[in-house]
Parts: structure tokens; C-alpha cells; sequence
């Protein structure tokens, strides 16, 4: 569980050190400067607005070298882009996943299960007092008799109810965390198969401008 939550905090980073990159990638240039700034306004936004606005920063990246004839530089901005959108879908459909088969079936456990069981409990212990109360009265041994008759019915039907929620309640728990992880390291596999093409790209648009800014 640990390794997959690092491993989902690394596809994060991935991000924020494409970011780092391209700043430090157009950093000796004139016409960067406008991207830089556009960069770090995208940097301020939360993680989900920044996928969003990636587009924009590649579009000024492009206009930037525009003049060069280079298809492979335009071809990888392309890319890239694509790749960022598709990076959006993936993380829009984990959670999607997460909500409805990790967080949707915790929650009718606790507003079915749960909250039933509290019910009754409840129930068992109003039912044990009027119990305890009306066997101290001699004279009134029909009331008693259904009293107790009552107190043990409840008792029964929350100690049956009790036991069957803990020992599925392992098993419940243990499919969800299995479905979390399995969500988790679905993401982690496909985020990272793409981010190996954005890399591509990235390289790609490194070695573009790099051959035409030598330092």
C-alpha cells in the first residue's frame, strides 16, 4: 500500500519536473519569457487546473520557434499535448473508480450496515432498562415475562447481526483495499506507459531547441 501511494505521489511529481525542465530548457531565451511567466501562473493552479492549461503553455512554446521549418519540433508539441489530455482521461476515470468502487460501497456500509446495527443496539438497550425496571416489581410477572421476552429477541437479533458484520466486514474490507490497490496500480501503469511517450516528446523538443540555442 505504501509503495503504491509513493509511486501515485511520483506520476505527481512527474509534472511539476516537466515544468522545471521546460523553464530551465528556455531559460537563455528572449522570447521565453512570456512562457516563463505563463509557467508560473500554471504552477499556482492545483494539480487538476494545471492539466488543463497545458495547452496554452505549448501553444506559446510553439508560437515562440515558429519561424523554424523544423516538423519534428511541432510534431512533439503535438504530442505532448495529446499526451496531456490523455493523462486528464486517466486521472479523470481513477476517480471516477475511486468513487464508485472504493468510496460508494464504504459508504452503504456505514449508512446500511452500520447504522442498522446502531438501530438495533439501541433498541436492546431501551428494551434491557424497561427490563431491568419492571422485573423489580413483584406483582407484575406478565410484564416481566415481556419484558424479558423482548430484551432477549433483541439481543439475539444484534449479537446474529454483530457477527455476521465482523466476519464480513474482513472480507468487505479486504475487496475494497484489494480494488483501491488494483485502481491505484492501474493508474500508476498507464500514467507511466504515457508519460514515457511525453518523454519522448520532451527529449524531442530539447534537442530541437538545443541544436538552434548551443550554450
Amino acid at each position: 500500500m505504501i509503495v503504491l501511494e509513493k509511486k501515485f505521489n511520483d506520476v505527481s511529481k512527474f509534472f511539476c519536473k516537466l515544468y522545471d525542465k521546460i523553464e530551465e530548457l528556455l531559460q537563455p531565451n528572449t522570447a521565453a519569457r512570456q512562457i516563463i511567466k505563463l509557467n508560473e501562473t500554471i504552477n499556482m493552479k492545483s494539480q487538476k487546473e494545471k492539466y488543463t492549461h497545458v495547452e496554452e503553455l505549448l501553444s506559446a512554446l510553439f508560437c515562440a520557434y515558429n519561424e523554424t521549418t523544423n516538423q519534428g519540433f511541432g510534431d512533439a508539441c503535438g504530442i505532448l499535448g495529446d499526451k496531456f489530455k490523455l493523462l486528464v482521461e486517466i486521472n479523470e476515470k481513477k476517480d471516477f473508480q475511486m468513487r464508485i468502487e472504493v468510496m460508494n460501497k464504504i459508504n452503504y456500509i456505514k449508512k446500511s450496515e452500520i447504522t442498522e446495527i446502531q438501530k438495533q443496539i439501541k433498541k436492546h438497550n431501551k428494551h434491557r432498562l424497561e427490563f431491568d425496571s419492571i422485573r423489580m416489581k413483584k406483582d407484575m410477572q406478565k410484564e416481566i415475562e415481556t419484558a424479558k421476552s423482548k430484551y432477549q429477541a433483541t439481543k439475539i437479533t444484534c449479537y446474529n447481526m454483530l457477527v455476521e458484520f465482523l466476519d464480513n466486514s474482513q472480507k468487505q474490507h479486504t475487496e475494497i483495499l484489494l480494488k483501491f490497490c488494483q485502481i491505484l496500480n492501474e493508474y500508476y501503469t498507464h500514467s507511466m506507459e504515457v508519460n514515457q511517450d511525453a518523454a519522448t516528446a520532451i527529449g524531442a523538443i530539447i534537442n530541437d531547441l538545443s541544436s538552434k540555442n548551443p550554450t
